[in-house]
């Protein structure tokens, strides 16, 4: 018999049982590069495999990530309050359906948070944007907006501070119309006095 080291695979042991004589060198190097061949093809099916076992892992995890995405997406939509990114500039880059109705700006368009916040509150804009890049967060920041419609309406906003590279690039914030509860205040103030 014959045995030949396969590498990672273990060895090969062959052997004729129907012969008595010995194999000859010719023989013996046929086989060995056989046996070559046949390691090589083990460890291309190898190969095969874990290609095989690696596509269906990214698949499943490019599933989960698109799944996880469409729950980010949906969450992110249909909240009652309003979302709005604004980038350093004060450009809106993104919201959410809440944040158009109240501002009532369509999807597609483009308009910086200055357009929107009353002219008497600016300088609130300017100073949050001065704590957002130091400290990183606002909470509770009080201010009017003024809609499409030129509605105004009273809006209490927390956001926190979108970093690139260890930079402030602009602000994610949650806003929430307070207009009625700050009318109501309004009112049980004015029946007080």
């Amino acid at each position: 018999y014959l045995v030949y080291a396969m590498g990672k695979f273990g060895f090969l042991k062959l052997f004729a049982s129907n012969r008595e004589s010995v194999f000859s060198r010719m023989e013996i190097n046929q086989l060995a590069n056989v046996v070559k061949k046949f390691q090589t093809s083990l460890e291309a099916c190898q190969v095969y495999d874990r290609m095989i076992t690696e596509t269906r892992e990214r698949k499943k995890v490019q599933k989960a990530l698109e799944l996880s995405k469409g729950r980010y997406k949906d969450l992110f939509e249909n909240m009652y309050d309003a979302m709005v990114s604004v980038d350093l500039d004060g450009q809106i880059l993104d919201s959410n359906k809440a944040a158009r109705e109240l501002i009532g700006i369509s999807s597609k368009e483009a308009r910086n948070i200055v357009d929107v916040v009353h002219p008497d509150d600016q300088h609130k804009i300017l100073e949050s944007a001065g704590q957002l890049a130091s400290v990183g967060f606002i909470s509770n920041l009080e201010l009017r907006i003024k809609t499409a419609d030129e509605k105004i309406r009273h809006v209490q906003i927390n956001s926190n501070a979108i970093q690139h590279n260890g930079r402030y690039a602009g602000s994610r914030n949650l806003v929430r119309d307070v207009t009625d509860q700050r009318s109501a205040e309004l009112r049980i103030f004015e029946n007080e006095r």
